[in-house]
């Protein structure tokens, strides 16, 4: 049973867009954050026995590196004292994605059985709905949007405001 859930990892991105000061020259930054996850939301009732040995929540952790025309997005260990450092999950190597702008390009990396693809694919514009729906963040009045992921089958929402500018 595929239980649709709300993609929460894009408003992560533009709420630590909004609330970090970002200390390079104007469009370019390094934002790292986190994504916790409530695990025990995607264990069907019938297997309620899984909810005793697997912990509640799983915490990683993210680093989105931009400039103009490029951003490089990829998992990062966990720091020192956090959930999961030094544990088998934080040694686990995450995909990493680069999108070139100025290429219409999505480059990424993926770990198979040892050996480490890159694959390349055009950079694809997707089709999002705008909400009526408002809020401030940091002096920012941001606007909500959401779209339809047919792939993953899941509903994305995210927060943006025009004042910071897209690629």
């Amino acid at each position: 049973m595929l239980m649709k859930t709300k993609h929460i990892l894009s408003i992560c991105v533009l709420l630590t867009i909004l609330l970090q000061p970002v200390h390079a020259q104007p469009g370019s930054g390094v934002i790292e954050y986190e994504l916790t996850t409530d695990v025990h939301r995607s264990i069907p009732p019938e297997r309620g026995e899984l909810l005793l040995v697997i912990p509640r929540f799983r915490t990683e952790y993210f680093q989105l590196a931009f400039n103009e025309t490029a951003s490089l997005y990829k998992r990062m260990e966990a720091p020192a004292g956090a959930p999961g450092h030094g544990g088998a999950y934080a040694q686990i190597p995450g995909p990493e994605v680069c999108v070139d702008r100025e290429a219409r390009e999505v480059i990424s990396t993926k770990a198979f059985l040892g050996t480490t693809y890159v694959l390349g694919e055009p950079l694809e514009m997707q089709a999002w709905r705008f909400g009526h729906e408002q809020m401030e963040i940091m002096g920012h009045v941001c606007m909500m949007a959401w779209m339809n992921d047919t792939v993953h089958d899941q509903e994305i929402t995210v927060w943006f405001t025009p004042g910071i500018k897209p690629f």
